[in-house]
């Protein structure tokens, strides 16, 4: 399999793939979410909590987007982060195929050709791709999911606490990394498999183990969990939430037509959010091998039936008010999820198992009927037909699937014509992406024109405007000296002879603190801090609130992890 994962990346020998060449669509977005955790930590010395550098400034760990502590933050401190985040689709690819192997040889059993179908069918499936190429980083983790589920199954069979936190702690690395659309689907999976499990008598022990998983999970991933929770309750979601229903013949073209590229999409009716959201190539094979073979389904295999349903249902979008799409957008957390095709890659996951599991015992069926012992021709001729489908599969997939990447970072680096202190600007000249955020935080720089909607303040006065007076500045008449800049901490010192107010060209948030008695308040969105009559020491920073107590519950977690009982009750 690491093979065939090398030779899907053999883009990866382009030079632009090791260079600061930059890409269209979102790849300038992600570079800079990555940087402005990198900058503040490298640069500062402090911890990134506050994005100043676009919309007014921006929360960090509110963001569900952003990267945080995570394996693409490491590579950004040594790469940069360029290189870095390009670096990570090679990484989570070659932890993908470990996971795979892992998942379906070492702990499902499945037969050397089966591993290696289901292995391909999930890896290499359009969905991945088709986030690499406009540069959708948050979900470049998704291949964690063979081992977080590998682990929950080893930790079901043997009752190690190790594997609990493996698989937690997986889990919790797509939230750090970003990924809240796979998390949240994962959970929700799990849960409704617990309560499935919960109403069977003889595997109920497995729905105890599933709720230690999502309790350690939740701890786990506190830190940033509890931020996005508060500042999405506090100031609501700003996603319109996906309204387009999709028919049975549009799913059906997301899994047999390539449409990763833009320019080379099948086009689906009123589609919302571009093409590369409605596609997710696997080929006709897959379905012939499943259906040719769903005659070998077991009852142990109905709660993957039903979710594999569950999962296709909601691919179809809000097509009826009991649609499951229509009812899961009523619950927190996935009320603004955007873009139910997204749904295709929970879909391929447990189509893979299945299609795995099915191939595995018609090998089985084979074997114990004798037909491979008497002869040997046939089992040589079985052999060679199921390497065929393995190599046509792969070729398949490969060949629709990986043909664009040469196309995508296709800008050269460039500079912009600013120097000096921090300062606001309208917009920065475009290169060629959707926005253009990365060369203005490279030169400390910041801009109103912000990608997305957290707390965005169109109407920030920037450079150049008539009401612009700068980055700070007194309200009344007077004179006041900034002492220190940061990403994430401002200093002042004034000597005034009256009561004035100090403003802030950035966005008001109720997490930003002083370190004396000074208040601070909203003055039309913007930071308004009250000064005193005579002299004034201001130290302004921002800080979550809830970072914390998430780090505290994360502690707890690893605690539970290797220190509590993780048998079920009815364990001896």
């Amino acid at each position: 399999m690491i093979g065939l994962t090398v030779g899907f990346l053999s883009f990866l020998f382009s030079e632009e793939w090791w260079n600061t060449s930059l890409g269209g669509f979102d790849w300038d977005q992600h570079f800079f979410y990555l940087e402005s955790t990198r900058k503040p930590i490298l640069e500062f010395k402090e911890f990134p909590f506050w994005n100043p550098y676009y919309g007014g400034g921006m929360p960090v760990l509110e963001n569900p987007q952003v990267k945080f502590f995570s394996p693409t933050n490491l590579f950004s401190f040594f790469l940069g982060p360029i290189i870095g985040l390009k670096f990570s689709i090679i990484f989570y690819h070659l932890i993908g195929t470990l996971g795979c192997v892992y998942l379906f040889h070492n702990v499902l059993k499945l037969h050397t050709i089966p591993t290696l179908f289901s292995s391909i069918l999930f890896m290499f499936c359009g969905w991945h791709s088709q986030h690499v190429f406009p540069g959708h980083s948050q979900f470049f983790s998704t291949p964690i999911l063979p081992f977080i589920i590998a682990f929950l199954i080893q930790f079901i069979k043997k009752q190690k606490p190790i594997y609990c936190f493996l698989s937690s702690f997986s889990a919790a690395m797509l939230l750090f990394e970003g990924n809240i659309y796979i998390f949240l689907y994962l959970n929700l999976f799990l849960s409704l498999l617990s309560v499935y499990y919960l109403f069977q008598k003889e595997t109920r022990n497995i729905t105890f183990h599933i709720w230690k998983f999502l309790t350690l999970t939740l701890l786990l991933a506190s830190y940033r969990l509890l931020p996005e929770m508060d500042y999405f309750f506090q100031y609501g979601a700003f996603y319109k939430a996906d309204s387009l229903s999709l028919n049975i013949i549009n799913v059906f073209d997301i899994f047999t037509n390539s449409s990763q590229h833009p320019f080379l999409a099948f086009p689906i009716p009123n589609q919302e959010y571009r093409w590369w959201e409605y596609g997710n190539y696997i080929g006709y094979l897959p379905f012939i091998v499943f259906f040719s073979l769903v005659g070998f389904t077991k009852k142990t295999d109905l709660p993957f039936l039903i979710l594999l349903i569950l999962s296709l249902s909601l691919m179809f979008g809000n097509f009826h008010p009991f649609s499951p799409a229509n009812i899961l957008s009523q619950i927190p957390g996935f009320s603004n999820t955007r873009c139910y095709a997204r749904w295709g890659i929970v879909f391929v996951f447990i189509f893979s198992v299945l299609t795995g599991t099915y191939l595995n015992r018609l090998i089985a069926k084979l074997s114990s009927s004798g037909l491979f012992k008497k002869s040997n021709y046939f089992k040589l001729l079985f052999f060679i037909f199921m390497c065929s489908l393995c190599i046509f599969l792969y070729t398949d997939i490969r060949r629709k699937n990986a043909k664009n990447f040469k196309d995508i970072f296709i800008y050269p680096a460039i500079t912009l014509d600013v120097s000096g202190k921090f300062e606001t600007y309208a917009s920065f000249p475009s290169y060629g992406a959707d926005s253009s955020l990365l060369l203005g935080i490279f030169q400390n720089k910041s801009t109103r024109d912000s990608y997305e909607n957290l707390l965005s303040n169109k109407s920030l006065p920037a450079a150049g405007d008539e009401n612009y007076k700068g980055e700070y500045y007194l309200s009344n008449e007077g004179k006041i000296e900034q002492t220190h800049w940061s990403p994430g901490e401002l200093h002042f010192h004034a000597n005034l002879p009256e009561k004035n107010t100090l403003i802030i060209n950035q966005n008001y948030n109720h997490q930003w603190k002083t370190r004396s008695d000074h208040i601070i308040k909203n003055v039309n969105g913007l930071i308004g801090i009250e000064l005193n009559k005579g002299e004034n020491n201001i130290e302004l920073y921002y800080k979550s609130n809830y970072f914390l107590l998430g780090s505290l519950l994360g502690v707890i977690g690893l605690l539970y992890s290797f220190f509590g009982r993780f048998g079920c009750p009815s364990d001896k």
